[in-house]
């Protein structure tokens, strides 16, 4: 299993939700405190050129995917890890969550981008 670096980025993307629990508290003073709610969890999804691994045909030896995940259509920015087993199958870029696909196979990638994380599989064609 090869276990790959973190990239930092300056920024942390949220999810964002369409519900509001916002609330206004107040502590007794002259000032208001708001409450603001964590929006609910959202399921993280990896994207290649703005389309869905899932949805994606099996690649081939030599493709090369960059991988983006996003929550709720939110990018998700920030220290990330890549995981891949079998290990010798792809080769990952040094600084970005790029991947080559180097031989036949089937290939298990687990994402992390911060807190998500997203594992999926893709059977690389000859």
């Amino acid at each position: 299993m090869t276990v790959l670096r973190c990239l930092p980025f300056f920024a942390l993307v949220a999810c964002s939700s369409e519900k509001d629990d916002s609330a206004v508290v107040d502590t007794g003073g002259d000032t208001a405190v708001e409450h603001i709610e964590r929006p609910e969890s959202c399921t993280p999804i990896v994207k290649v050129d703005g389309t869905p691994v899932d949805e994606l045909n099996d690649p081939s030896v030599g493709d090369v995917w960059t991988l983006l995940m996003f929550c709720d259509e939110v990018l998700q920015l920030g220290t990330y890890t890549l995981q891949v087993d079998p290990a010798e199958l792809i080769t990952i870029d040094d600084t970005d969550p790029i991947v080559t696909f180097n031989a036949a196979g089937t290939v298990t990638l687990d994402y992390r981008v911060g807190s998500r994380r997203a594992d999926f599989s893709v059977t690389i064609q000859d």
